[in-house]
């Protein structure tokens, strides 16, 4: 019976994976409006202990997350456009001046021309030219804006969610409470919704400022360096940063390319990623263990798998919420005995 039951719960978990997937704009902006609900549930309590309707607490609470994403997107818009619309510039910028490291290799394509050259009898003939033909195609910026409404309408449909969740309030806990016939029972599914929300608001809100920091001191250390558009960095230092591993190697690059593109010497050119990388390590090694303690770490193991299949299913949003939800669902599965052992497999101790 146990390989009948195996059976069912892996068709099952097939099932939800394979939903997930196809389903994506639908579950993109769920996922994200619950994480966003367990952040801005603190915010949202302390204004009803202090007499404020919870309904009018969780409107506050979505204006000021709206103002804080339109505030940066407007802050951002402008410095990001110009470097998208300047993008086949600066790759020809970058062209020339990595020729100046291919000196050699320069020489030996100028040898290889000759030898064909005299190969063919250095004749010149006009019908083997090669024809210029020019393409001309839509802009980065135009290509981006393409999936505009897609990304507005579920940008809308989190917002709503986001509210309903905020001044619902404690519904699924009552829920959970008429579902629990004995009143210790009753208590136990109390302490364990308080506990379990609040670890991973904990967690949430701990994350966000560590990553706003780390964008902070990327900005103005890009800043000190003489480094255009430093906000520009620092912002995307602190969103990409909830990615592990991958996102601050793909700001490192990016700032590399940046410098590169901007500073004439070499040697001064590398200081701004080696900078970055000198943040992000201490960030990765003291800041972050210290804040948080060992009780809310991953396993890297599982965080990486976890950058894969939400990366696979989800593609760069999947990316960015793959950690958080790690993270929640590791808090739960700590909280809930039953669950605890797969708790113990997520943990890096």
């Amino acid at each position: 019976m146990s390989w009948w039951r195996a059976s069912v719960i892996g068709l099952f978990v097939i099932a939800c994976f394979a939903t997930l997937y196809f389903a994506a704009t639908l579950f993109i902006p769920i996922a994200l409006a619950i994480l966003l609900s367990l952040l801005l549930t603190p915010l949202v309590r302390r204004l009803a202990r202090i007499g404020v309707p919870r309904a009018v607490g969780a409107a506050l609470a979505v204006l000021l997350l709206l103002s804080v994403i339109g505030g940066a997107g407007t802050m951002l818009a402008g410095p990001a456009a110009g470097w998208l619309d300047r993008a086949p510039v600066n790759m020809a910028i970058l062209r020339l001046r990595l020729k100046e490291l291919q000196t050699p290799l320069d020489d030996v394509r100028k040898a290889v021309a000759q030898m064909e050259q005299a190969a063919s009898g250095g004749e010149n003939r006009d019908v083997d030219q090669p024809q210029t033909v020019i393409v001309r195609s839509e802009g980065v910026v135009d290509t981006l804006m393409s999936g505009t409404g897609t990304v507005v309408a579920q940008f809308a449909l989190t917002l709503v969610l986001l509210y309903f969740l905020l001044a619902g309030g404690d519904l699924f806990l009552r829920k959970s409470l008429r579902l629990a016939k004995r009143r210790g029972q009753r208590k136990r599914t109390v302490e364990i919704f308080r506990r379990a929300e609040t670890d991973i608001s904990t967690y949430l809100v701990t994350i966000t400022l560590i990553n706003v920091g780390l964008g902070v001191f990327t900005g103005l250390a890009m800043w000190a360096y003489g480094l255009p558009n430093a906000i520009l960095w620092g912002s995307l230092a602190a969103v990409l940063n909830f990615v592990p591993f991958l996102g601050a190697l793909a700001t490192m690059v990016v700032i590399g390319l940046v410098s590169f593109i901007t500073f004439d010497q070499i040697g001064y050119a590398l200081l701004p990623p080696i900078t970055f990388y000198a943040l992000t390590a201490i960030e990765g090694q003291f800041v972050t263990p210290s804040v948080l303690g060992k009780r809310l770490t991953l396993n890297p193991v599982a965080v990486f798998l976890a950058l894969m299949v939400w990366g696979w299913m989800w593609g760069i949003p999947g990316m960015l919420l793959a950690v958080p939800m790690l993270a929640t669902f590791k808090i739960f599965c700590d909280n809930i005995p039953r669950l605890a052992t797969i708790g113990a497999l997520l943990d890096r101790r």
